[in-house]
């Protein structure tokens, strides 16, 4: 039966997922088979229309494959080492990430959990050095 309220389908399809996540991560692969094109266009409308952003996760990701010391460990809420990702609060401040797993990020953009910029949990790559280039090629 089709819900009326559109937030409470989604809070119940996410405790759906959650709560099974072999059937999901079956539902998943069967849609990415299905839908590849599909998939494919979405991804290149989002590039298209978010440039800012990868260009600064290709930066980040450039910068921590560089300074391999670098490790981030667990997600800084639930300490999980699994499906770590790199969240940025403000893109205007690239290189102030916060590492979580990817249910605490699911709930962080919904606003499950409030973040604070100034947490000791932010870490800071302003330190590191930015791309090396030999005429405009990155090495």
């Amino acid at each position: 039966m089709p819900y009326k309220n559109k937030e409470k389908q989604r809070e119940c399809l996410r405790k759906w997922r959650e709560n099974n996540p072999e059937k999901t991560k079956e539902h998943d692969k069967k849609y990415c088979k299905k839908n590849v094109e599909n998939i494919r266009k979405r991804k290149k409308k989002y590039y298209t229309n978010n440039k800012n952003k990868v260009s600064i996760w290709n930066k980040i990701n450039y910068r921590l494959r560089r300074k391999k010391e670098i490790v981030f460990s667990k997600c800084v809420y639930c300490n999980s080492k699994d499906n770590l990702i790199k969240h940025h609060e403000d893109y205007s401040k690239p290189f102030e990430i916060i590492i979580l797993c990817k249910k605490c990020h699911a709930r962080v953009h919904e606003s499950l959990i409030n973040l604070c910029p100034e947490s000791p949990r932010v870490e800071k790559l302003d330190e590191m050095p930015d791309y090396e280039t030999t005429n405009g090629v990155v090495v």
